[in-house]
């Protein structure tokens, strides 16, 4: 009975565990859906920043109406 020499590498490559298959489709879509994500967090971004804009040019208007409207009760209480 004739014994078969088995280097190291060959005792390795048997136990190896399998290797997954083709993995770039994979990152690809990670990737793509990452581009995704980093799009709609720019668009979130810029939504509040326009809606910060406009909650304070109310506010400024808000507060000159005020204003007029003590002006304007100031004055016909002294005619």
């Amino acid at each position: 009975m004739a014994r078969k020499n088995i280097n190291q590498y060959q005792l390795f490559e048997k136990n190896a565990p399998e290797c997954p298959g083709y993995t770039c489709s994979d990152i690809d879509d990670v990737i793509a859906s990452m581009e995704n994500l980093r799009e709609m967090n720019t668009q979130l971004r810029d939504s509040v920043e326009y809606w910060k804009d406009a909650c304070e040019q109310s506010q400024e208007e808000v507060t000159e109406l005020e204003s007029w409207k003590h002006h304007i009760k100031s004055y016909v209480r002294e005619h």
